[in-house]
């Protein structure tokens, strides 16, 4: 420990070694701070912001119970900057804010004392918090995601300190405790991809790693992979049942690196572990709990309205109580105004803490509805193992693990893959009750008779063939009629109802086989307004609000349609938003689509349907290609929208593979080319034939000769063009007998209205970006009051 002034410093031996370790990229310093103080201990610490924080630890209590003699809570009262208060340890608890400082306290001693992994977390006092500025984001943003492509909570988890029990592992007598340090993630194996949490260094993978890491917190193994990032952080990912990166790579934040398995020590329940080892106060590598960062990750890549949480799990002896506790749950709208519990037995009852007996052994999976007060619902399960403490193990209960894939995104009609194992029983069957009033499925899985038998679980297939909310229950009962159950939540969206098609019939635009603007002499043209930054995100900000944006745009856009506009372009990765550096885009590093993202873009597109508006729809932008990492990247994600669009039911878009494709902006050859856009146009005519397809080129408004005859339309941009060039630009263009869409032209007013008539007199269609207002933040969308002059242009040339 090093002490400048009297004030506790945190080096490079506190908050990770600062990246020394990777050898390669800027070091980061982390954002948090760390100390392990004993009863009565004080501490001043320095913070990431240069601030002070008095910490003194005034009480710690952990309590155990009877069966195995594991603690099961422990909650400490320490004082910061002269405010006290109480905070549970780890357990699915976040930090809170008191004293000017965000504090946490992730291990308290109790749980080295009989772990069965020995003091994994390093702890040599008897508590552990770590500590922010208030207000500070736990992790820089843009350099942490959420490291599994489904839900939160969509399955059983185990998290920093719960002892583990999806596999029957809390054994009555057993009182040596594997207290679960990092995150488990139960999801379907083969099926559900692990994608990297951070950028950083492969140093471990498949059993190979890295000689210069030999002698780090790495502990190889077939099924594993170790990553190290800029902060010297080691982050490892286990049971996987493939593993698609090898040691030595680099990879991106978001990039898939594998699939979740139930490979090495996974007890047979399928799942990702994934954990965090760092340098601790001690000065050796430990554990920290990586349950905050993950929470915050998810937040910012699937914007939840609202979260259920009715974990962790409980252990009870026969006639013991267990006390269920929802009050973790969260709201986006910033309060839970009702948590209801319905229990196995048919009781029900209100309120986030409850306590319920129990006198049969099983395992019991109770049913938590939490409701906010803008009326947003979500369900958790509490899951209660209830044990005879006389029966050791062969006289426990089955358990049960239950997941289903895909998580996200499902409509009616589409197949749901759901997966069941169960454990310590070789009778009877799993029965599915899918809620939705079907038959009851019975299926066999082998009752982890072979821990990594391939078939081990048993599948079954269900379509839902109405929108909502079901709650799918599976159970299987031993020979002494003893159940275990889990249940499932599943949302269902409706599908899609389509109301507008866009279609070409020779130089014309249709929508829904009538030429735009008929009578008019805007006839067969798609006048449009460029608002790619409706689905505006920044990663690397953490106090821009995504969704507000969103919905601030779709508030007015019946005003932009009303008009006479009958396109709006879009695009995925967005536009400049008047500042460097922002991280704007809807694709992961290896192509994926986000979901938050594309949700958001999806919703505009809907609308845009509703009110018969075409969606000019870009890929990728300039300054933002660099988030995928390579051209293999770039092409997977061009075809994931493809055939996004083809499975949300969207026939109003038409597709812009990138915007301004000769800037210089781009880093991709095959973005920055005419050979590779016109690689790009094939693939697309290849894997949708009927998808209209086009890219555009600088504002030049000019277009490439072979790009011209390859694709649907011709998409040219007149910000550097005058209003004396546009006739002469769009006749040179009408010699390819396509439609001619200019869908960026940063004129305003009367020049813009100008623009707008020359290129409809000459046989185009014309694009209004006002930059300052719809592009550049703040963004502001007020209808037809950003700019009348051209709003009045478009409908006297449309008839409106």
């Amino acid at each position: 420990m090093k002490r400048l002034s009297g004030i506790m410093t945190l080096c490079g031996l506190f908050i990770g070694g600062l990246g020394c370790a990777v050898g390669w990229g800027q070091a980061t310093e982390p954002l948090l701070r760390t100390v392990d103080l004993e009863v009565g201990e004080a501490a001043r610490v320095e913070l990431a912001d240069g601030s002070v924080a008095e910490v003194k630890l005034l009480n710690l209590e952990e309590r155990r119970d009877s069966l195995r003699e594991a603690v099961r809570e422990a909650r400490v009262e320490v004082e910061v900057n002269g405010e006290r208060v109480e905070l549970g340890s780890a357990l699915y608890r976040l930090p809170v804010t008191v004293g000017g400082v965000r504090i946490d306290c992730p291990v308290t001693r109790g749980y080295a004392a009989n772990s069965s992994k020995s003091n994994a977390w390093a702890i040599e006092k008897a508590a552990r918090f770590r500590l922010w500025p208030a207000g500070s984001p736990l992790l820089r943003p843009g350099t942490f995601t959420y490291p599994i492509r489904q839900r939160l909570f969509v399955s059983d988890t185990q998290m920093g300190n719960e002892p583990c029990f999806v596999d029957a592992a809390e054994t009555p007598g057993q009182k040596n405790i594997y207290y679960h340090y990092g995150t488990d993630f139960g999801g379907s194996e083969g099926l559900t991809e692990v994608l990297a949490a951070t950028d950083g260094l492969v140093v471990s993978a498949a059993g190979t790693t890295l000689p210069e890491h030999a002698e780090s917190p790495v502990q190889q193994r077939y099924d594993v992979i170790y990553v190290v990032d800029a902060r010297g952080w080691y982050y490892r990912y286990s049971h996987l049942s493939r593993i698609e990166i090898a040691a030595g790579d680099r990879v991106r934040m978001g990039q898939r690196i594998g699939l979740l398995g139930k490979e090495g020590g996974s007890g047979g329940w399928s799942h990702l572990h994934f954990d965090i080892t760092s340098r601790q106060p001690s000065g050796a590598w430990g554990k920290q709990d990586p349950y905050p960062y993950i929470w915050e990750a998810y937040l910012v890549e699937y914007a939840p309205r609202i979260v259920a949480v009715a974990r962790p799990h409980h252990l009870v002896p026969v006639g013991g109580i267990a006390r269920l506790d929802g009050s973790r749950s969260w709201s986006a709208a910033g309060e839970i105004v009702r948590f209801d519990w319905r229990f196995t037995d048919g009781g029900t009852a209100e309120g986030p803490i409850v306590e319920r007996s129990y006198d049969k052994p099983g395992v019991y999976s109770e049913v938590l509805r939490v409701t906010d007060a803008a009326g947003a619902t979500a369900w958790d399960f509490a899951v209660v193992q209830v044990m005879d403490p006389a029966g050791g193990r062969e006289g426990m209960p089955p358990s049960i693990h239950a997941n289903y894939h895909p998580t996200v995104g499902i409509r009616v009609g589409d197949p749901v893959v759901f997966k069941v194992r169960s454990f310590l029983t070789q009778a009877g069957d799993e029965v599915w009750d899918f809620g939705d009033g079907s038959p009851e499925v019975r299926v066999r899985s082998d009752g982890n008779a072979v821990v990594h038998a391939k078939d081990g679980y048993a599948v079954v297939e269900h379509r839902f063939a109405l929108p909502g909310d079901y709650l799918v229950r599976v159970q299987r009962a031993n020979a002494r009629g003893e159940v275990a159950m889990a249940h499932l939540s599943v949302h269902v969206d409706p599908r899609f109802e389509v109301r507008t098609r866009v279609g070409i019939e020779g130089e014309h635009w249709v929508i829904n086989g009538v030429e735009t603007a008929l009578g008019t002499p805007a006839q067969g043209r798609l006048l449009n307004v460029r608002m790619v930054n409706a689905t505006f995100e920044d990663r690397n900000r953490s106090d821009f609000d995504a969704a507000a944006n969103t919905a601030r745009f779709l508030s007015v856009l019946p005003e932009y349609a009303q008009a006479g506009v009958h396109a709006i372009t879009l695009n995925i990765q967005g536009g400049m938003p008047g500042y460097e550096g922002a991280l704007n885009s809807g694709f992961q590093p290896d192509g994926a689509l986000r979901h938050a993202y594309m949700e958001r873009v999806r919703g505009v597109i809907e609308a845009c349907d509703r009110l018969g508006l075409a969606v000019i729809l870009g890929c990728y932008y300039q300054r933002q290609d660099q988030v995928l990492a390579d051209e293999a990247a770039v092409r997977r994600g061009l075809l994931e929208v493809v055939g996004w669009i083809e499975r949300c039911g969207l026939t109003n878009v038409v597709l812009e593979i990138a915007n301004e494709f000769d800037h210089g902006g781009f880093d991709h050859p095959v973005l920055a080319t005419p050979e590779g856009q016109l690689e790009l146009v094939r693939a697309v005519r290849e894997a949708a034939p009927g998808l209209l397809v086009s890219t555009s080129g600088l504002g030049h408004g000019g277009y490439h000769d072979r790009l011209a005859e390859a694709v649907d339309f011709l998409l040219i941009h007149f910000n550097g063009t005058s209003l004396a060039q546009i006739p002469e630009r769009i006749q040179v263009l009408k010699r390819f007998g396509k439609p001619i869409v200019c869908n960026e032209d940063d004129k305003v007013g009367a020049e813009a209205a100008q623009a707008l008539r020359l290129s409809v007199e000459n046989g185009g269609a014309w694009g209004l970006m006002l930059k300052e207002r719809n592009q550049y933040q703040p963004f502001e969308f007020d209808g037809i009051a950003d700019d009348p002059v051209v709003y009045r242009g478009f409908k006297e040339l449309t008839g409106r």
